[in-house]
């Protein structure tokens, strides 16, 4: 048997994603998406950290924040560590892979206000159809 490790997760941003530079010079940015089931009168949430890093993340902590919509595609990955104190820690969080905005194009562009465009070339190309040409 082969070992896969794949997920994909769609909801929304706890918060701002947070940015900051690799000694590498990468880009890392870490943000949490909240996920919910709803079963029955029962409503259960999910909050996956998330870490996504270059390109990626750069886009991401440019273009979305608290509440916006995503899609994130992923694997899953445990970091483990000692506390000063000497207890075993760990943490299971989600590495991107790959995302989409979700959502509508309306909502992530400005609405045109009536300064900027004014309608009139909009329905010039239909007030020109009579009833033969339009096939319905």
């Amino acid at each position: 048997m082969s070992d896969y490790n794949r997920l994909i997760l769609v909801g929304r941003l706890t918060g701002d994603p947070e940015r900051r530079i690799a000694s590498s010079g990468t880009s890392v940015v870490t943000f949490t998406v909240a996920t919910n089931r709803k079963s029955g009168t029962n409503e259960e949430v999910c909050f996956a950290p998330v870490t996504a890093f270059g390109k990626q993340g750069d886009l991401i902590a440019d273009r979305l924040a608290k509440g916006s919509p995503i899609l994130v595609e992923g694997r899953l990955r445990t970091d483990q560590w000692t506390t000063p104190q000497g207890e075993k820690r760990s943490r299971l969080h989600v590495i991107c892979e790959s995302f989409s905005f979700i959502g509508t194009r309306e909502a992530a562009e400005p609405v045109p206000t009536a300064a900027s465009h004014t309608g009139k070339d909009a329905g010039a190309k239909f007030d020109s159809l009579d009833d033969d040409g339009i096939p319905f």
